[in-house]
């Protein structure tokens, strides 16, 4: 096949695409719609659809005529015979499409803002309910003059019983352009009402709560639209203040696209409240401090230190301290889950008293005075204690009891083996003063032990040792 051939092919295809996919006309084949009829990533340019521009799909994306893009040099469509574009989307001609006028300002910290063109996007549902058919669910906003200044503003899903919906972004964009904004204070401003910055009061009235009519794909009317804004807005290295006596009003026909997705805005509810659930997902205020809010109402907060010495009383102050004998403070000692001091010794009168100490009749730490295996008078209106093996007999500690087999030595302080009583051996165990104790077999105070030689016999009879080998004992030592 000649390289003509292929040409006049491909013309042939092209042609009979052309011819399928035309619009502006009703056809048997492809009805068209109010805007022609074309498919996905097609637009309606006089009786055909033609593709989009690449650079404008994103700019044309869910809109079906009218211009766009940042300098609007993307065309996104035409509309049929008997219809106008408004806010992007096919109208009746009874919409007149001209553009709505702005009057007021927009009053910041650093200037003063005017804007002379206004685009509206609105929406409302439809439905067979005609109570829910053609109420407003949202809308933006975009305010913009030649001087380089452009103002968002977008609605929530939420109103006020007065039809006024609240906000979800405000945002201010200023360049070299925007008038009375310096280099070094332009830039993006944002207001995100959903994080809870930006604007702490702003709403948009558009006057009513339904379009004018029943079911309506799109609905034009006219309007008033009012919007008030106030509060704070943020750029990445600074803020500005929305000043009080600034409004903008939009005057002239608007038009909304309505679609049964859409939801009715809900009507926050904070009739007779400070505080708590708007009904909407919102918020009717906020309690200060540690008050509470019940039933929209804030409520004073009632301490709790039931049962504690320490901690928080959960309305922000102090159920006590914890304190030491030298009367520092020390809130480390406090378990703040049991509000009590946790002393690491004895507490008295609520003061964590050093080791060793002991509370007195006045509930106050002392320090006790106790002899070794004594339990007489401590000096703090107690006895010294003994321990647990030993209980006290006439001010002195001693075993309890022995084991069968033992008894007491001569003081009565240690448990020993009976065999050695009495025996007739010298009992190096056993010193008593009182030799009849023992049957005569204790030592006297002048013995000596082993400690003070290496072999041979102690004064007690007590055998020391064996000299190694090679050696011999003389006086206790191994020469």
């Amino acid at each position: 096949m000649s390289r003509e051939s292929v040409r006049w092919l491909w013309l042939i295809a092209v042609a009979g695409m052309l011819f399928q996919v035309g619009c502006g006309e009703e056809s048997a084949k492809q009805p068209s719609n109010e805007c022609g009829g074309c498919e996905e990533g097609f637009v309606c340019k006089g009786e055909s659809c033609v593709a989009v521009d690449p650079a404008c799909v994103d700019s044309c994306a869910g809109l079906e005529c009218g211009q766009s893009g940042e300098r609007g040099d993307c065309n996104c469509g035409d509309c049929s015979n008997g219809e106008v574009c408004a806010a992007g989307h096919c109208a009746d001609a009874a919409c007149t499409g001209a553009k709505p006028s702005v009057e007021g300002s927009f009053k910041t910290s650093i200037a003063e803002v005017t804007f002379d063109a206004v685009s509206v996007n609105l929406f409302h549902k439809r439905d067979i309910d005609e109570f829910e058919d053609g109420c407003l669910s949202r809308a933006s906003l975009e305010f913009t003059n030649q001087g380089g200044c452009t103002l968002k503003v977008v609605t929530a899903g939420t109103a006020t019983p007065s039809g006024k919906f609240h906000l979800k972004e405000v945002r201010l964009s200023a360049d070299s352009m925007c008038k009375g904004f310096a280099d070094a204070q332009e830039g993006t401003y944002l207001a995100d009402l959903t994080s809870g910055g930006g604007p702490s009061l702003g709403t948009v009235n558009f006057g009513i709560s339904k379009v004018p009519d029943s079911n309506a794909k799109t609905s034009c009317f006219s309007a008033t639209v009012e919007v008030e804004l106030s509060g704070t807005m943020y750029s990445d290295f600074q803020t500005i203040e929305i000043e009080s006596g600034g409004s903008l009003k939009v005057i002239g026909d608007v038009n909304s696209v309505g679609s049964v997705d859409e939801k009715c805005a809900c009507v926050s509810d904070c009739a007779g409240k400070v505080c708590g659930d708007d009904g909407c997902g919102g918020s009717c205020g906020e309690c200060e401090g540690f008050a509470e809010c019940a039933a929209g109402q804030c409520l004073g907060c009632t301490p709790d230190c039931e049962g504690k010495e320490c901690g928080d009383d959960g309305c922000g102050d102090s159920c006590g301290s914890c304190f030491t004998a030298e009367g520092g403070l020390d809130d480390s000692l406090c378990d703040e889950w049991l509000g009590q001091c946790n002393c690491p010794e004895e507490k008295c009168g609520g003061i964590c008293c050093l080791e060793g100490r002991v509370c007195d009749a006045e509930d106050k730490c002392c320090q006790p005075d106790c002899a070794e295996n004594e339990c007489t008078d401590n000096g703090c209106d107690g006895n010294c204690e003994c321990d647990l093996l030993h209980g006290c007999v006439e001010g002195i500690c001693v075993y309890d009891e022995c084991a069968a087999g033992e008894s007491f030595d001569c003081y009565g302080l240690h448990c020993i083996s009976t065999a050695v009583l009495g025996d007739g051996a010298c009992d190096f165990d056993l010193l008593c003063e009182e030799w009849e104790f023992d049957g005569g077999d204790c030592c006297d105070d002048s013995f000596w032990g082993c400690e003070y030689q290496e072999c041979g016999l102690a004064s007690c009879g007590e055998e020391c040792g064996a000299c190694p080998v090679g050696l011999e004992c003389s006086d206790g030592e191994c020469i």
